[in-house]
């Protein structure tokens, strides 16, 4: 999936700080493959997809589409329950 989805450095500093302590790297990887397990995607009001990933944390990633200067979609930040 690497390759598939930009992960910004907003949503991997807020993935180790709400999600699980880690490198900056290693958020990436986890961000990654929680994407690539969801299990909803759903339309948000401000134009980014949501994306749900897999139990038991359940850690919604907000989606936009490609930034300027980039062809790939970001993910550009993560939200918990």
């Amino acid at each position: 999936m690497r390759g598939e989805v930009f992960v910004t450095p907003h949503a991997a500093k807020r993935y180790a700080e709400r999600v699980e302590p880690c490198s900056h790297e290693d958020a990436i990887s986890r961000i990654v493959e929680d994407i690539r397990n969801r299990t909803s995607v759903r339309k948000g009001r401000d134009g980014c997809v949501i994306v749900t990933g897999p139990r038991p944390r359940r850690v919604r990633y907000h989606v936009s589409p490609p930034l300027p200067g980039h062809t790939l979609p970001a993910v550009v930040t993560v939200v918990t329950r």
